[in-house]
Order: C-alpha cells, then sequence, then structure tokens
C-alpha cells in the first residue's frame, strides 16, 4: 500500500489514473494546480497554465490528450510529449460557468472524438454577449476542428455530474431536479429514469449493461439498462456518499464515504460488502486503475493506493 501526501491544506478531491495507468492525476479543494503522480517513482509534478483554481481533469483515451477546467472558465487541451512524456498546451477555450453552485465536469467520448463539458462558450455578437437560452445546455467541443457547439440537456435544474456509456452511443446526466436523463448520441429518443434524489454520482458498469446513481444522503440505485427498470438498490451504504466507481473487470462497485470508509460491493450474485479505512479521513473520491490492478482514494490531504490482489475483497 502507498500514502501519498499532497503537502496541501485541504481535502483531495478528484483523482484520475492515466489510460495506460503509470499516472495519478489529483486535485485539491482549494487553490492549487493538479498534481501528476508517476507511480513508478512516486514523484510529482505540477500542470501548469491556469490563471485560477483547476476544479476538473480529464484523458483522452489513447492517454494522449487531457483536458482541465479553471473555476473561471478555461478549458485547456495538453497534449503528451513523445520524448519525456511531459505535457504542453496544445489549445485553450474560454468558456463561461453556468452558475456558481454547479459543478465543472469534463467527459471524452470514448473514442476520443469529442468532449462534453458543463461549461457554456463565451460567444459574442455585435459586442454583446449572447447565451443559450436558460443555460440549459452542455459545451461539445469537436477535438478535430476545435469548433464549439451547444447540446440542450434539458433539465430543470444544474446537471451535477456526466458520463459515457463504454460504447459511447448513451450520455447519461444527473441533476439536482432528481433525474437522470440518457441522451443517444445518434439522435434517437431519448430516455428519463426518475430518482426522486438529488443525483450528484454517475458510474457505467465497464459491460454497458449497468447504471449506478447516487446520491449525497448515502443512496445507490442500480439501473437495468435493457429494460429502464431499478434492478435494487445497494443496502448498508454509510450516510454521507461522496463517490462511487465500477471496477474494470464489472465485479465490484466502490463507494466513498464521509465517514472514512471505502466500501466495495461485490457484484457477482446479491451484492455483499466490505469495508476498509486507512485513517485519510473523510473519503472523497476513488478511482480504478485501467487493468483493475490498483485502486485509490483521496482524502484529508492523502492519497492512498493500494494493490487489489493484496486485500480479500
Amino acid at each position: 500500500m502507498l500514502h501519498l501526501r499532497t503537502n496541501r491544506s485541504s481535502s483531495v478531491h478528484s483523482l484520475r489514473f492515466s489510460p495506460d495507468g503509470q499516472t495519478l492525476v489529483s486535485l485539491s479543494r482549494r487553490r492549487g494546480d493538479p498534481l501528476l503522480w508517476d507511480l513508478t517513482t512516486l514523484q510529482a509534478t505540477v500542470l501548469t497554465g491556469h490563471r485560477s483554481n483547476v476544479v476538473a481533469v480529464a484523458f483522452a483515451p489513447d492517454g494522449q490528450l487531457m483536458a482541465s477546467a479553471s473555476s473561471l472558465g478555461e478549458l485547456l487541451l495538453h497534449q503528451r510529449k513523445q520524448t519525456d512524456g511531459s505535457w504542453k498546451e496544445l489549445a485553450r477555450f474560454e468558456l463561461r460557468r453556468l452558475g456558481d453552485c454547479l459543478p465543472v465536469q469534463i467527459v471524452f467520448h470514448p473514442q476520443g472524438r469529442l468532449l462534453v463539458t458543463n461549461l457554456v462558450s463565451n460567444l459574442q455578437t455585435n459586442r454583446r454577449h449572447t447565451w443559450p437560452d436558460r443555460d440549459l445546455v452542455f459545451s461539445l467541443i469537436d477535438l478535430e476542428t476545435r469548433k464549439v457547439k451547444f447540446l440542450p440537456h434539458q433539465h430543470q435544474s444544474a446537471v451535477a455530474v456526466l458520463a459515457f456509456s463504454p460504447d459511447g452511443t448513451l450520455l447519461a446526466s444527473g441533476s439536482i431536479d432528481k433525474t437522470v436523463r440518457l441522451l443517444r448520441m445518434d439522435g434517437g429518443v431519448s430516455e428519463i429514469l426518475p430518482q426522486n434524489m438529488k443525483v450528484h454520482y454517475l458510474a457505467f458498469s465497464p459491460d454497458g449493461q449497468t447504471l449506478a446513481v447516487g446520491a449525497p444522503r448515502g443512496l445507490v440505485r442500480m439501473w437495468d439498462l435493457h429494460t429502464w427498470t431499478n434492478r435494487g438498490n445497494l443496502k448498508g451504504l454509510t450516510p454521507l456518499l461522496h463517490a462511487l466507481a465500477f471496477s474494470p473487470d464489472n465485479r465490484f462497485l466502490a463507494t466513498a464515504s464521509g465517514q472514512g470508509l471505502i466500501q466495495f460491493w461485490d457484484l457477482c450474485g446479491q451484492p455483499t460488502r466490505t469495508s476498509f479505512d486507512w485513517g485519510i479521513g473523510t473519503v472523497h473520491c476513488v478511482a480504478f486503475a485501467p487493468d483493475g490492478m490498483r485502486a485509490a482514494a483521496g482524502g484529508d490531504g492523502q492519497i492512498v493506493i493500494w494493490d487489489i490482489d493484496d486485500w480479500d475483497l
């Protein structure tokens, strides 16, 4: 097991493994640029370029591009250098946040063709700013043309979380309006899944059969994506939920708890639960490496990384 200290006074609220599993990006809640951890040397470098606090980071599926967004609406595309593996700025977009309380989300399409964010392009017409009607849109950025277009999401309130299905045919959005909407990328009829709870967390199972939907108060619903029905709720979650993630082998769902616990739900048959507390305080995020051999969790100024084989789950 590895413990990494971020040397920051605030909690780690986001973790992302690179597609090759060699790099881990961590974000802290307060002012600070992302830290890029080399998991071979355990050394960290700072991703620079933003003029304000970075609040979201995502890797493209091929690992050659990375996107980062700031609290003031900057969105940067970074490209990995072939010479030394470091990152250089490739493109910069000046985007606008959709309200002070709206989380910024960055999601790459699984084929890497486009990027979806909860930021809106700052269009200028006749020296006046023109915004899409009611701000009920995502920004869709074409990575080949670098053009931004708007995608209406039709939620009645702010969208808190976005996720693509593994095959890229569906874009799921969870909102504080207590619904999940599944937008078909081919233009087909979208689905609406009423939740009766504010939706802050979404995760597709790697096989594309299930969508896990989570609420902050500690409820996770499992949806069958063939029948569009709720196949059940996870029982025995700790009161506060901060994150959820499926393991790449489709066996486990990990949930991060406000009580400092990481719970692993074995989904083979009736879900069973195993809990760990590794002394990092409140757990704000959890992530699996793409090969499924490692997982990481972020807490109060610390990150813990462990080999899955070392624990009897």
